[in-house]
């Protein structure tokens, strides 16, 4: 699959004359031809990985939301969602897992939680509502708070999580990630975010090259940044997607 998607890559750049790290950005219509595609390579895939932007309600949420049952449909059970496996207490993480098992309502935003609060969290709770209603299994697998030191340790960690919570129990398991963009990376890579809290800026191994080693290439990561900011946090990916301009690009620098 990944051969085909460097393939259609080349195809393009040549066709339009032009030699580039991405292939040119495709401009549609309306989302509903980008959903086309990425249930085209979906079908043919073990793990879809989505990236986005953490910290607020946005476009993102909302495609994804719109894709889960149609991926459902087409063999994915699994719905895993970077958040801690263990939530720490008082968290945002602890509320989360607390809305997936139905003992805190949005009714009980109001009352208890700060807009902040909200706002973070409800393009999650609108994801965790969609996959419930299609049936889908939520996992929550990220590294718990504390318990590691560099973000490639973290990365690693989770990993071993979705092991454990999915793919030892169903070896055949098809699984929907939704996290953060620099986890989609498919290959090491120097982080250039400046972002102190990864640890070494030294290459760092992200959830993607474990996933995509564990699956055997049989995986697909979609950046929804847009172009000028997946070069910098998700240059490793399959494709990127910019809601904004209705555009996308396979990405020739996953291999």
């Amino acid at each position: 699959m990944k051969d085909r998607l460097i393939s259609i890559s080349v195809l393009v750049s040549l066709t339009v004359g032009v030699s580039t790290e991405s292939s040119p950005a495709v401009s549609i219509q309306d989302t509903e031809y980008l959903e086309t595609v990425i249930l085209d390579h979906s079908s043919k895939s073990k793990v879809v990985m989505f990236g986005g932007k953490h910290g607020s309600y946005r476009a993102d949420d909302d495609f994804v939301a719109q894709l889960l049952p149609k991926l459902n449909k087409r063999g994915f059970e699994y719905l895993a969602i970077e958040f801690e496996k263990n939530p720490r207490k008082d968290s945002l993480h602890e509320i989360v897992h607390d809305y997936a098992h139905g003992t805190l309502t949005k009714g009980d935003m109001d009352i208890a939680w700060i807009s902040k609060e909200k706002r973070y969290c409800a393009g999650t709770f609108d994801l965790i509502d969609t996959a419930k209603k299609s049936g889908m299994k939520i996992v929550f697998y990220d590294a718990d708070g504390g318990a590691y030191s560099s973000w490639g340790e973290r990365d690693k960690i989770s990993f071993n999580n979705l092991k454990e919570l999915i793919f030892e129990r169903d070896p055949n398991a098809k699984v929907v990630i939704v996290c953060g963009a620099s986890h989609i990376n498919e290959k090491p890579y120097e982080d250039m975010s400046g972002d102190l809290r990864k640890g070494s800026q030294e290459k760092i191994r992200y959830l993607a090259c474990y996933i995509d080693k564990g699956s055997n290439g049989n995986n697909f990561t979609v950046s929804l940044l847009g172009g000028s900011v997946s070069r910098i946090i998700a240059p490793h990916c399959d494709m990127v997607l910019d809601l904004t301009d209705s555009t996308y690009y396979y990405n020739s620098q996953s291999e």
